[in-house]
């Protein structure tokens, strides 16, 4: 589908209104620009960017905007256990290890543009995303295509990433909720905090700390967007257990108090 036939439809809710995806989507800005949200931060787009918005992110439209490009879409299931590395057989939400914004070079702008196009020619001609097993194989390729080509443009992430890393990730996402101690993750995976440090920042520029402290605060931004739920009542949710840590660990974070990031993003 292509960015005009969207803004075409009827969608409720609105292109410029917050959603929260529980699929993938890609989109590859072909021309014009603006600015594309992806979890509360703003993103350039313009010919060759490509933007990927992992399930339960949460993006938006900006208003502003008059890009042109193409946009697909799949399920979380579409990926197999070795997509992120061979023999990792581990696979962690994607917001951890996909950037969201990748700008390509020429050769990889040539490339995806030409599997879009094809991908697309196929589907007005011959219903291939009726085939689900034709489908399926055809997602996986060009998810791999994009995932590898965003992590080769960006000094931040590793790829493959080791098997430890995901295993990481994978615990964090299951727990963060409840536990914020590095050192307890690190003694889940059978591994000292010094060995887990080293992987991390090798793999993402952070120690597990932050990436723990993050995941909590991106979190808390969603619930704090999306719910009518108090501050107090989502700090709850995130393991809190005085309503002032809550807003001091979000201020940290974010930058402002939750009141004041709610009202901005609920305007």
């Amino acid at each position: 589908m292509t960015l005009k036939q969207l803004r075409e439809r009827d969608l409720r809710p609105g292109l410029t209104e917050q959603q929260r995806l529980d699929f993938h989507m890609l989109i590859l800005c072909e021309s014009g620009a603006g600015a594309h949200m992806v979890d509360f931060e703003m993103h350039d787009c313009r010919r060759g960017t490509l933007i990927h918005i992992s399930p339960n992110q949460v993006h938006a439209f900006a208003s502003d905007i008059d890009t042109e490009g193409t946009l697909l879409i799949f399920r979380p299931e579409f990926l197999t256990p070795d997509f992120y590395g061979p023999d990792s057989g581990i696979q962690p939400p994607a917001e951890y290890l996909w950037p969201p914004a990748t700008k390509l070079d020429k050769a990889s702008l040539e490339f995806v543009t030409a599997t879009v196009s094809f991908l697309t020619k196929q589907h007005r001609t011959q219903g291939v995303w009726a085939q689900p097993e034709a489908a399926r194989h055809i997602a996986i390729g060009l998810a791999s295509l994009a995932y590898r080509t965003a992590v080769s443009n960006s000094p931040l992430y590793q790829s493959p990433p080791q098997p430890l890393f995901l295993s990481f990730l994978t615990l964090v996402e299951e727990f963060y909720p409840t536990r914020r101690d590095a050192q307890w993750y690190a003694a889940q995976l059978d591994c000292s905090y010094r060995n887990l440090c080293r992987i991390c920042k090798k793999a993402s520029g952070e120690t597990p700390k932050t990436m723990i402290d993050r995941r909590v605060a991106i979190e808390a931004r969603r619930l704090l967007a999306f719910t009518q739920d108090s501050a107090w009542e989502i700090g709850k949710r995130l393991g809190f257990t005085e309503a002032t840590n809550f807003v001091k660990f979000f201020q940290r974070l974010a930058g402002s108090t939750p009141d004041v990031f709610r009202r901005q993003w609920q305007k």
